[in-house]
């Protein structure tokens, strides 16, 4: 449309504005050399230099790639491109315009060539490599509208709602963490609006629910264990989680994330007869960081509520006993997971909170998220997922005391990253690191936000160093000691946060009491009969079902028929 009205404006010998990015070297290609002669004498000499700029700048970082003109995208001119030739002054560019050979062909500006235009799916990127936006320094004119990149005005929901709606795709591009061009980015914590038990904010996530004073809360910890469960590492789980009783007389509770191979579902029935929770850690957990974050929210549900499903028929746990999840390696999905939790899930515990903030709590996602989104910043949420609930991690400070030759005094190390997982929050391994690691943490967290504290664990790193087991138990049987630390599960760390108890009052707190407060490991029965189940694939899953399902369960399928 600019192209035209220039050229009408140079017949009418009429000046108009010249925009800098306009090509005006590609007038010369024109059939009409006497129109480029009308047109020359309404282009000022600042308009050149701008334009000789502007053309010096792409070309210096693009010499050797061909694009497309920035003012004039679309499928009109998608079979046309550019590329920079240098000029005798090997300082200066000029472009050259190319078209390509059939009617039926775009560029492809990815790939470099020009195909079919069935095959082309980029006429509105300028550059390789470049993501569209939405043009939004030409507003709309109606409110509740966003332009395209690619021109046409939608509706503001459609922009970051996980699905491709502009024709350029540029609505899903602004989506990233702190991108607050974003029209449907969450906004910031109005506590007016946001009360218990339903929604909870704070503007740096630091606030104690209920304005309880520090003093006045139970310090929670969280012990969190991920990974497939079965009978080997059960013994494990039993060494430093049996016989342990929490200030109120009731035993502690740990999380158990669980994914499905390998997994023998009687040993997840047995942990949650024994009041231990469990939770979805996905199917598949691959390893490939680029599976997670390519995910849609189909990908999401493939993986986690099938997991989630698989796990409370499996181990005849009942409908909606799973109500939490955790992405694998922390890889949190963005809108395409938290989407995907609307209907399936009360919470997520994969954000990880940087160590150099103080410990935040759990909080909402009616809201923006209150911290800095830590190794994830192209995965946390941006948008707003009213009533669902983020039990961030909170980074450990992995400082260990080192002695000073000068002064020969005990100091600690400086400059450590903080750490999640207590398999790499260690550099040595032995019992003193470990209780030195659990114990510096906890009074951080007692002495500043009383914040929940995640312990988490995995089976493989216990059972490459069986001394850590008894120091762990050790200081956990002193913690519960201490009556101010309660060992729950993340389910019941959320009942607390949605009806804050003060500590004096915490032992009749409903939600944390238990029937009978002398269940031990043996008295969690597994299934009667668990059925083993073997698949030609080399599959093998064990059931608290009476048969085995015709297929292995796997990413989309959960398996309905018996054989």
């Amino acid at each position: 449309m600019a192209f035209f009205t220039l050229i009408v404006a140079a017949a009418a010998q009429t000046r108009v504005d010249v925009p800098d990015n306009f090509d005006f070297q590609a007038l010369k290609n024109l059939p009409n050399s006497r129109l480029v002669k009308v047109f020359k004498p309404l282009v000022s000499p600042e308009d050149v230099n701008n334009y000789n700029e502007h053309i010096t700048e792409i070309c210096t970082e693009r010499e050797h790639e061909k694009f497309r003109n920035g003012y004039n995208l679309g499928f009109d001119t998608c079979n046309v491109f550019y590329y920079c030739e240098r000029v005798r002054n090997k300082y200066k560019f000029r472009l050259k315009f190319i078209k390509c050979a059939s009617e039926r062909e775009y560029f492809d500006v990815e790939k470099q060539q020009c195909l079919h235009k069935a095959e082309v799916d980029n006429c509105f990127t300028r550059f390789k490599g470049e993501r569209p936006l939405p043009a939004l320094e030409r507003p709309c004119t109606s409110p509740g509208l966003t332009r395209c990149g690619s021109s046409e005005c939608l509706s503001d929901h459609f922009f970051c709602d996980g699905a491709f709606d502009c024709n350029d795709k540029s609505d899903e591009n602004i989506c990233e963490f702190g991108d607050r061009r974003n029209p449907n980015a969450a906004s910031t914590c109005n506590r007016r609006d946001c009360k218990l038990p339903d929604c909870f904010c704070s503007p740096k996530g630091q606030s104690i629910p209920g304005q309880l004073k520090k003093e006045d809360t139970p310090q929670i910890i969280l012990i969190n264990i991920d990974g497939a469960v079965f009978s080997d590492n059960m013994n494990i789980y039993r060494e430093f989680l049996d016989g342990i009783k929490n200030p109120n007389g009731c035993p502690i509770k740990a999380t158990f994330y669980v994914s499905h191979k390998h997994t023998e579902y009687d040993q997840i029935e047995h942990l949650a007869a024994l009041g231990h929770e469990i939770a979805s850690f996905s199917v598949s957990r691959k390893e490939s960081s680029a599976y997670w974050n390519r995910l849609d929210v189909q990908g999401w549900e493939d993986e986690m509520k099938i997991q989630k499903e698989i796990i409370e028929k499996y181990a005849m746990l009942g409908d909606d006993a799973v109500v939490g999840m955790r992405a694998p390696y922390l890889l949190s999905g963005s809108r395409h997971q938290y989407n995907m939790m609307k209907n399936a899930f009360q919470y997520d515990s994969s954000i990880v909170a940087p160590l150099k903030n103080q410990p935040v709590w759990p909080y909402t996602l009616d809201y923006r998220v209150p911290h800095q989104c830590h190794k994830q910043g192209k995965a946390c949420p941006t948008t707003a997922h009213p009533g669902i609930w983020e039990m961030p991690i909170n980074e450990l400070d992995r400082r260990q005391p080192t002695i000073d030759p000068k002064t020969n005094k005990t100091t600690l190390g400086r400059g450590l990253s903080g750490c999640t997982l207590i398999s790499t929050c260690m550099s040595e391994p032995t019992p003193e690191t470990l209780t030195f690691l659990l114990e510096n943490n906890l009074k951080r967290f007692m002495e500043t936000t009383r914040a929940p504290m995640s312990i988490n664990l995995d089976a493989a790193f216990l059972t490459t160093y069986p001394d850590l087991v008894p120091a762990l138990k050790k200081w956990i049987k002193e913690k519960t000691e201490t009556e101010e630390v309660y060992f729950v599960s993340a389910k019941d760390a959320l009942k607390w946060m949605k009806e804050p108890t003060p500590l004096k009052e915490v032992d009749k707190f409903e939600a944390w009491k238990c029937e009978n407060e002398d269940v031990e490991w043996d008295d969690g029965i597994a299934c009667d009969f668990p059925t083993p189940c073997d698949w030609a694939s080399g599959n093998r899953m064990t059931s608290c079902n009476d048969s085995c399902p015709f297929e292995y369960p796997w990413v989309g399928q959960v398996g309905e028929d018996f054989f």
